[in-house]
């Protein structure tokens, strides 16, 4: 009988080991090779900016008129979706999304690699079409939506850019970057580098193409993060502080999102 312990006992070293060799981020291997100071260094300014995000837009409005107020935005008078006057396809994927690129970051540690902020640079890419039975008038600045009708549409859509700095209170379960749970809250600065009115018709074999650059789309972007996931992988949510367009009777709409993003670690 204690010939039997014994060998249940070494059959189930054999099988942690191998484990441990397998899976080393299940099964730590206590024989792991020792972790340098620079190298806790580094895993501590890593954070969950780098990397890409793809997400879809989030649009809300301030049913009185008034001009956008971050601090109403649970009150009764916002509705969470675009005006229906400005004729935007936002309920449709493949119409209303946004991509974002993240290839520089900075964590600065506070509580060893647990506790810190992030910062860093990034890109934020914007696309929303319009119903093509409606047409924006190309040669305002304002928003002047007109109905239309003959003619296959091949382009109706508004593409926005910004340039992005954040400043992330950031918190993980674990000493790297890439293992256990994370959370990153605070806030997004944006500059806009790119804001296109697109509207492209076909009618008798003659292709019509109607482009503008004058949308008084917001020259800059002020977005509220929080960012929550497990190792590398994050769902993320940004409520925006800031008007999508300056023009006075437009200032009352929004633009948040709703996302995933991957790490690049």
């Amino acid at each position: 009988m204690e010939f039997q312990k014994h060998r249940y006992f070494v059959a189930g070293c054999m099988l942690w080991s191998t484990a441990s060799v397998a899976f080393p981020s299940v099964f730590p291997c206590d024989s792991a090779r020792s972790v340098t100071a620079e190298e806790r260094k580094k895993w501590g300014q890593q954070g969950n900016w780098a990397g890409f995000g793809v997400g879809t837009g989030i649009f809300m409005h301030q049913t009185d008129g008034g001009d956008w107020d971050p601090w109403r935005l649970l009150a009764n008078d916002v509705a969470y979706e675009a005006p229906t006057s400005w004729q935007w396809v936002t309920s449709n994927a493949a119409s209303n999304w946004r991509l974002e690129a993240n290839p520089i970051e900075y964590r600065q540690r506070i509580l060893g690699n647990l506790v810190g902020i992030t910062t860093g640079v990034g890109v934020d890419w914007w696309r929303v079409g319009i119903d093509n039975a409606y047409r924006w008038n190309p040669d305002t600045s304002g928003i002047d939506v007109q109905a239309v009708g003959g003619g296959e549409v091949l382009r109706n859509r508004i593409n926005m850019g910004w340039v992005r700095i954040p400043i992330l209170a950031s918190v993980r379960t674990a000493r790297e970057a890439d293992k256990g749970l994370h959370i990153e809250a605070g806030a997004v600065g944006g500059y806009r580098v790119f804001g296109v009115l697109a509207r492209e018709t076909k009618t008798g074999g003659t292709v019509v193409r109607e482009t503008s650059h004058d949308l008084a789309i917001n020259t800059f972007q002020l977005n509220a993060r929080l960012l929550v996931g497990i190792r590398k992988v994050s769902v993320f949510v940004e409520a925006p502080l800031l008007p999508l367009f300056t023009e006075s009777p437009d200032r009352y709409a929004a633009a948040g999102t709703l996302g995933l993003h991957v790490a690049m670690h």
